[in-house]
């Protein structure tokens, strides 16, 4: 836990200078004690080695030192030559409490920016086992992962679910997450939400960001990103505007934190929640199977950490009546579907463009199937659907290719097929 500076700096002659005034706390905390008395106003002035290789900020004052230099320090009653390593997260409890055995249900994480870095914040019962290593063998221990990732605009702070569990354990946790050493940010967002500027500050003194997250249970990953540039709004879209009932709908997402889980659900419910997971540009796609049963308006919800950051609604419309379909492929909605049901047809023209396949399938039992007609060299194939009518319950009602010919579809008592001419 605590180190002479020259088992980490052992090439540095510093390190050993400095042996009895200075250590470092774990491996981002420089403490150098005060060791005289203050003078008439109250204050000491003490020089202090910063090890080289990083930057150095005041845990008091938010003030950054370079590393590999040597400053004179001022403290009074209040303070002390503390400084934390760019990178290093130091986390604490956001409240004054009587003894540790308070629960641990409001935590402050601070980072001191300019590189990146990780801490692991390991809790226990307190009772039982003498070292981490065997609360965590004994399975009664938690560990919270902590990753503070330095961007050219700004910085990101992740801190992921707990990890185990323990006699105790707090369910639910506040966090406060501190940044120093950073310029006042154009946004913050927690999970990718943007923040209100009246929910987080900035204190231009020492140069601090902080801001609160709502309490939320200890298994819920947190992520908070200030940023000097504007931050992305979420937002869905849906491939179509109105789909039929049976059929699949395409909705796409952007603006989203990176590599993060989406959950899509919809209301009213077509099926169960979907997952899906961001690229690193935020974006993403996704299908949803639409229920044939479903109807009406449709709004689908995407959400981060339970968080619902986007909505987009479409319309789902029934799905047609038995009847014959005639369509063709790779061509604007329109003639895109002609439908025919329950009547003795008369001939219906179709018009198909040259060089495009087209499907014509009966589905009624009542129904007959049309003449269509595709200009040469079109490719035409009729199909007829075995039922209980005698025209389509023959063994000779198939599907055929012809090619380079006019065709039609002919249809008499117990005889299907495709004839050219």
């Amino acid at each position: 836990m605590l180190q002479p500076l020259y088992l980490q700096y052992p090439e540095a002659q510093e390190s050993y200078a400095q042996a009895g005034s200075e250590y470092l706390y774990g491996k981002d905390v420089l403490v150098a004690p005060v060791t005289t008395g203050n003078g008439d106003d109250g204050t000491a002035t003490r020089s202090v080695w910063f090890p080289a290789g990083d930057s150095w900020t005041d845990w008091f004052t938010g003030k950054t030192y370079e590393g590999g230099t040597t400053a004179d320090v001022t403290t009074d009653l209040t303070t002390m030559p503390v400084f934390v390593r760019s990178g290093g997260i130091v986390p604490t409890r956001s409240h004054h409490v009587a003894n540790d055995a308070a629960p641990l249900d409001a935590v402050t994480v601070t980072v001191a920016t300019g590189a990146d870095g990780t801490f692991a914040l390991h809790e226990d019962s307190g009772e039982g086992q003498p070292t981490k290593a065997a609360a965590r063998a004994a399975g009664d221990s938690a560990s919270t992962s902590m990753r503070f990732t330095q961007q050219a605009d700004g910085g990101t702070l992740d801190i992921a679910p707990a990890d185990g569990s323990f006699t105790g354990q707090v369910r639910d946790r506040s966090w406060t997450a501190t940044f120093t050493n950073a310029e006042r940010p154009v946004s913050v967002t927690i999970d990718g939400a943007p923040v209100a500027a009246s929910d987080w500050t900035y204190d231009a003194d020492s140069r601090t960001i902080t801001v609160p997250v709502a309490e939320r249970s200890v298994t819920d990953r947190t992520v908070v990103r200030y940023s000097s540039v504007a931050a992305a709004v979420p937002s869905l879209q849906v491939a179509s505007p109105q789909v039929t009932a049976g059929g699949t709908q395409t909705v796409t997402g952007s603006g989203f934190p990176a590599n993060a889980t989406v959950t899509l659900s919809t209301t009213p419910a077509l099926g169960g929640e979907v997952t899906v997971r961001t690229d690193a540009d935020g974006t993403f796609s996704s299908d949803l199977a639409v229920p044939a049963t479903a109807s009406g308006r449709v709004t689908v919800s995407a959400s981060v950490g339970g968080v619902v950051l986007a909505r987009v609604a479409f319309t789902v419309s029934a799905a047609p009546p038995d009847g014959i379909a005639v369509a063709h492929a790779g061509l604007p909605p329109l003639p895109r579907r002609v439908t025919l049901r329950r009547a003795r047809l008369r001939r219906v023209p179709v018009r198909v463009p040259d060089r495009v396949p087209v499907a014509v399938r009966v589905t009624s039992r009542e129904a007959r199937p049309p003449p269509v007609t595709a200009p040469s060299p079109g490719r035409v194939r009729t199909s007829c659907r075995s039922g209980s009518s005698p025209w389509c319950s023959s063994p000779r009602a198939d599907c055929s290719w012809h090619s380079g010919c006019v065709a039609a579809a002919r249809s008499s008592a117990g005889d299907a097929g495709a004839l050219c001419s």
